[in-house]
């Protein structure tokens, strides 16, 4: 037999509207933690995780957070020898500190305990490490020390001399630094190799410089802030070729600045004042930290937090502000496809053959038909057959030969998803015959809102074969049509 298959098309337009609203806006703010070291300056903080931090005050000591500032663990160590200014941590395992003495430690426990990788002079102060490997620490004398082997050893060889002493020292790649003087000049590395050259002179920064302020601070290879008298802060675009003076909308001192990206810094200062920009500058607003000393040290822990410590050894946080509420409309245009029979199906069908025996028989055959509805429009679907006379020459069996008796199976197509058709057509289902093809009568459908997606209804189609049939190979044409609607 042959079954010729042709598809009906339906088409329709959708448009869906989606309403999305972002995350409510959270408030920024200061909070303190319960410290402890007491009574002396915190002159460094560094964060190496967003809830990981250590700071050391100039009395050497350390105290340590791994969740966030819940709570802060003192160094058991007697505290490092000599006056200390500077910290940087470039991992959980890998901390570093400087110290008048001219001494650099390295701790790999967070500040638990130190061992001395160099000593000698001149006093150290700033220490910036922009990789694990690679760090620099400046000198108030214009020296430069500098380990390329994660502080195994600081050769006098890397030692270079930048025209005046540096007191803090930011550095956004292994390649490039920036420093700051005691004048407030500011001299940067360049990539090509140890050299240091004048970007800034003093008249350009109104700076405040002591060695234990942090006011430098560079998140990328050519944006800088620098906090200054009075509450000023200058920033350059460009890697120190011109510079720009914004208003902090502070007028207190500024003595640490800290900026995790091109846009986003904080600034803290005398009396606990605090200013903090997300535009790079453009606008600063302001907020009291909550302490009534100075604070000298400041990072960010991530881009959501920021830590710092004061001058009688108190930590806090900062929650920095989450951008605003913002509902958005979102036109999402869905174009309507076809209903279609796929897979080159209705297929021919091909019952077994069968040897004729003194009885009646019944032989079977599978036919899978698959269809796809991308309609979208819900509307359901349903299948009808027609055929002709089954016949060999002259010969014909009955037009009421061919039957399904029991409900075809029902499956979505291998890797897709469908919504599965609901059927309403009952059974047993006798195919229509004749010698013209008769009017199609439904054998599967799918009620609305259902048989969306592409699945195989497969029927069993049985042929009654009497003991009476003549031999032969007996064909017939069966015609399937898919429509719209159940």
């Amino acid at each position: 037999m042959r079954a010729p298959t042709f598809a009906r098309s339906v088409v329709l337009s959708v448009v869906t509207l989606f309403a999305l609203a972002l995350p409510s806006a959270a408030q920024a703010g200061w909070s303190g933690q319960t410290s402890t070291l007491t009574a002396v300056i915190i002159t460094s903080t560094s964060c190496p995780t967003s809830t990981t931090c250590v700071q050391i005050n100039t009395s050497g000591k350390v105290q340590y957070t791994t969740n966030g500032g819940t709570t802060w663990t003192a160094s058991p160590a007697a505290g490092l020898a000599g006056t200390t200014y500077g910290m940087d941590c470039p991992s959980t395992t890998l901390c570093f500190a400087t110290a008048v003495s001219g001494n650099i430690y390295k701790s790999t426990d967070l500040g638990v305990s130190w061992t001395t990788v160099s000593t000698g002079t001149p006093a150290l102060y700033g220490i910036a490490c922009p990789s694990t490997s690679i760090c620099y620490a400046v000198a108030g004398t214009g020296a430069v020390r500098k380990t390329t082997d994660g502080g195994s050893t600081w050769p006098v060889g890397s030692t270079q001399t930048a025209g005046a002493g540096m007191f803090s020292v930011s550095c956004p790649s292994t390649t490039i630094c920036y420093g700051i003087t005691a004048a407030g000049a500011i001299y940067k590395k360049q990539a090509a190799n140890d050299t240091w050259s004048q970007v800034a002179t003093a008249a350009q920064i109104s700076d405040v410089i002591s060695p234990y302020t942090q006011t430098l601070s560079c998140p990328s290879l050519l944006v800088c802030y620098v906090g200054g008298t009075d509450g000023t802060i200058a920033k350059t675009s460009n890697g120190g070729s011109s510079w720009s003076n914004l208003t902090s909308g502070t007028t207190p001192d500024i003595y640490a600045l800290s900026c995790s990206s091109d846009t986003r810094c904080i600034a803290v200062g005398v009396a606990g004042q605090s200013s903090f920009t997300d535009d790079g500058g453009a606008s600063w607003a302001t907020a009291a930290t909550g302490s009534a000393a100075a604070m000298y040290s400041l990072t960010w822990a991530g881009t959501g937090a920021a830590y710092a410590g004061d001058a009688v050894g108190k930590p806090y946080l900062y929650a920095a502000p989450q951008p605003p509420d913002a509902s958005l409309d979102v036109d999402a245009a869905l174009l309507p496809g076809s209903l279609s029979f796929i897979d080159a199906t209705p297929g021919n069908l091909t019952f077994p053959s069968t040897a004729l025996t003194n009885a009646d028989q019944t032989v079977t055959a599978a036919q899978p038909i698959t269809v796809a509805d991308a309609t979208g429009s819900g509307s359901g679907w349903s299948i009808s057959v027609t055929s002709t006379t089954l016949t060999n020459g002259s010969r014909t069996l009955s037009n009421n030969a061919t039957t399904i008796l029991a409900a075809p199976t029902i499956a979505c197509k291998a890797s897709t998803t469908c919504t599965t058709a609901v059927n309403s057509v009952t059974y047993p289902f006798t195919l229509p015959a004749g010698a013209s093809a008769p009017t199609a009568q439904k054998v599967y459908n799918a009620a609305v809102n259902t048989g969306l997606g592409a699945q195989t209804v497969t029927p069993t189609w049985r042929l009654a074969v009497p003991a009476t049939t003549y031999t032969g190979t007996y064909t017939s044409t069966w015609t399937f049509s898919l429509t719209s609607g159940p």
